[in-house]
């Protein structure tokens, strides 16, 4: 129930979302509390990890609840790539530091995210936000060929590690 103009690669969630609760509004004269989006670029989602979401929403009172996954790295020795091809760290003062003591650091998987209608037109993401926390073997966006042999690989690795 989105329009052609919301169907494309550079629509936001939130213009999907909306669009959809005021159609079903409109067309079918339904109205939501709770909405989840899932989307359709991540095959390794788990049921109870979209119902885990679905009970902090409510238990917290949160306006979001996305999953999220632990950098297999620590961000804090990330560094860019000028165009003179030179190297420069983000962080530098973190150069002489254990990678075992740094901060953790989490990302959106990218899988689904729950909202509370009644919250989500002052939402302004990360606020007010909570997540679930999943192992990075279960997360796999697929945007090239070479992330499908990845999500493949991930997905077989749980097949073997269930008939154990």
């Amino acid at each position: 129930m989105r329009s052609e103009k919301n169907s494309d690669d550079y629509s936001s969630t939130m213009d999907v979302i909306e669009e959809v609760i005021k159609n079903y509004k409109k067309v079918k004269n339904t109205h939501f509390q709770f909405v989840c989006c899932i989307y359709p670029t991540a095959p390794l989602i788990k049921v109870n990890d979209i119902k885990s979401g679905y009970h902090k929403l409510k238990a917290h009172n949160y306006t979001c609840v996305f999953p999220s996954v632990q950098f297999s790295y620590p961000i804090w020795r990330s560094f860019e790539i000028e165009e003179t091809g030179k190297t420069k760290l983000f962080w530098p003062e973190q150069v002489n530091a254990r990678s075992q003591d740094l901060k953790k650091a989490y990302h959106d998987a990218g899988q689904w995210y729950w909202f509370n209608i009644n919250m989500i037109s002052n939402w302004n993401w990360p606020d007010n936000s909570g997540t679930v926390i999943l192992h990075e073997e279960e997360v796999q966006d697929i945007d090239t060929l070479s992330d499908w042999k990845i999500a493949e690989m991930k997905y077989q690795l749980k097949l073997d590690n269930t008939e154990q």
